[in-house]
């Protein structure tokens, strides 16, 4: 849904407005690394499903997760004196929603991104089959 969403923006924007060379340059490999992260973001609940083999408990868990980690996160940040933050992928995702994005930030977001999913789905497939056995 969100890849056919993204289909028919472009389409009606690059038909409306007549310019898909320099806007684009670095607008599409957003919106990809985008999906990516909402992508990941799936693949960490269905890790958490898997793990807690029921959804209530591991809705549970997703939202206070969401909503302590980054609270989490700074706090320890701000006790070490270390910028740790761009290691959640809320924030991943949250760089990616600027118009003026550089190559870094994007290839940094990126990387972020694909090792959430990675792991994500490393550890709910391992899961699934200790399951099965």
């Amino acid at each position: 849904m969100v890849i056919l969403n993204l289909v028919a923006v472009f389409a009606v924007s690059s038909a409306l407005y007549h310019n898909i060379g320099s806007i684009y340059a670095l607008f599409i490999p957003q919106l990809i690394i985008l999906v990516f992260g909402l992508i990941s973001f799936a693949g960490i609940f269905f890790m958490l499903c898997s793990i807690f083999k029921k959804s209530a408990p591991a809705i549970v868990v997703s939202l206070l997760a969401l909503l302590a980690l980054p609270t989490g996160i700074s706090i320890i940040s701000s006790y070490l004196h270390i910028n740790l933050s761009c290691l959640w992928l809320g924030n991943a995702v949250s760089t990616l929603a600027v118009d003026n994005i550089s190559v870094q930030t994007l290839l940094a977001s990126g990387v972020c991104i694909i090792v959430y999913l990675v792991v994500s789905y490393i550890v709910s497939i391992s899961v699934v089959k200790k399951l099965e056995v």
